[in-house]
């Protein structure tokens, strides 16, 4: 399945055209600045495999469970591991060598192809090898992180619940360390995705994707996970956008005015302008350019700054959630 640009070509009554405005937002997992052609996405990955002997929890240092979870299996210690620090309640680090074959079930790919990432790295290379998905890489400090999962079921508008997943730390191909979920948690390990500099971000596996953390290290002596940053520096750092997920679109759009988003009202005749889109500008919402009528019901909401435009995404109805949001940053050419 190929990413689809249609935020600015969808009409309210299409049927066709909302069940692909409900599409692209799985299909399209670009960087949180995106360029025209890449307006938004939604990430939808994993749930952790388990793996034990973390470095941040007392279980057993000489062990580590096989790709099911179940039986555990001798893990080789490296001998001077980085300093394992995870400030995100569920999620484990442990220093390990060995990465386990992936489960049968990470074969059974249908309908979640779009969501996976052609290995760039003789690291990416190795977890594919294997037989996990990989779903993301990125470089964090010294270390080459891979993220992969092994089981997949299709759900609604191109979304995927993704499970067993983990994030592998590599030198090379040389496994170091690997972060997973312990059993119970609430939320599961996703898609790595890489920030500006060395840092990145780690996304859940829900079939609506969400942020479940920041990843950061320090050369090679450490590696930290901790909550997402309450604010991120987009354009080159010409402008913040807040931490919006899970807010409601009210409340966010408060938020965005006193970081210098203002709304872009739309202008629309009476046959481009559905019931609900309606019933949002009615609200006060001039900013809501498009919605989806079917699956998750998805819309679009539109602001301005200095840097250029965000365009956020809530999902289904009543309080209207933000689902997701990304910038494109102004140009030069288009800056005059």
């Amino acid at each position: 399945m190929t990413p689809f640009n249609i935020f600015h070509n969808i009409r309210a009554g299409n049927s066709n055209d909302t069940d692909e405005f409900e599409k692209a937002h799985f299909c399209n997992a670009s960087a949180r600045t995106v360029s025209k052609e890449d307006r938004m996405s939604i990430r939808l990955v994993t749930l952790a495999v388990l793996l034990t002997g973390s470095a941040c929890s007392p279980q057993p240092a000489d062990t580590t469970p096989t790709a099911t979870g179940t039986s555990p299996a001798k893990a080789t210690r490296v001998d001077q591991p980085p300093h394992l620090v995870s400030g995100v309640p569920g999620l484990m680090l442990t220093s390990v060598q060995v990465l386990p074959s992936a489960p049968a079930s990470a074969a059974a790919r249908d309908g979640c192809e779009h969501l996976f990432s052609k290995p760039e790295s003789p690291a990416g290379r190795e977890v594919a090898g294997r037989g996990w998905a990989v779903t993301g890489e990125a470089q964090i400090g010294g270390y080459r992180a891979v993220s992969f999962v092994g089981k997949m079921e299709r759900g609604t508008s191109g979304s995927c619940l993704l499970e067993k997943g983990n994030i592998g730390f590599f030198h090379g191909d040389k496994l170091i360390a690997l972060a997973w979920m312990e059993p119970g948690a609430r939320r599961s390990i996703a898609r790595v995705e890489q920030r500006g500099g060395q840092d990145a971000r780690l996304w859940d596996g829900d079939f609506l994707s969400q942020p479940l953390a920041d990843i950061r290290a320090d050369g090679n002596r450490a590696i930290t996970v901790g909550p997402m940053a309450k604010q991120d520096l987009v354009c080159d750092g010409a402008a913040q956008v807040p931490n919006l997920y899970g807010m409601p679109i009210a409340k966010a759009r408060t938020l965005l005015a006193q970081h210098g988003w203002k709304p872009v009202t739309r202008n629309r005749t009476a046959d481009e302008t559905g019931y609900a889109i309606a019933d949002l500008v009615k609200q006060g919402f001039t900013e809501v350019d498009d919605c989806s009528g079917t699956g998750f019901g998805f819309c679009r909401f539109d602001y301005a700054g200095s840097a250029g435009t965000l365009g956020v995404t809530t999902v289904g109805d009543g309080d209207l959630p933000v689902a997701d949001y990304a910038v494109q940053c102004q140009t030069k050419a288009n800056a005059k």
